[in-house]
């Protein structure tokens, strides 16, 4: 489903990540390998035009805060819950 938004919707990014990935990866696998903020950080482009939706541990939801705003997202637009 976000494959396929990510395809055909101008406004919609879809980077699927994982932080501790199996030890068998498929070589052809498009998961990016890291924490959620370092795969923000390589790949949000454009954060003045972005808005991000966030849910999460704490320490996670500031990590990812941070990089959003230095990429320039403007803190209204970043919505979150953190459990």
């Amino acid at each position: 489903m976000y494959v396929a938004l990510d395809k055909n919707a101008d406004r919609f990014s879809y980077n699927p990540a994982v932080d501790n990935p199996p030890e068998q990866m498929p070589a052809d696998h498009q998961l990016d390998i890291g924490f959620i903020h370092e795969t923000i950080k390589r790949n949000l482009q454009n954060g003045k035009e972005s808005e991000a939706y966030l849910c999460g541990p704490p320490p996670m939801i500031d990590a990812v805060t941070k990089v959003l705003v230095e990429k320039g997202v403007p803190e209204i637009r970043i919505l979150y819950d953190k459990f």
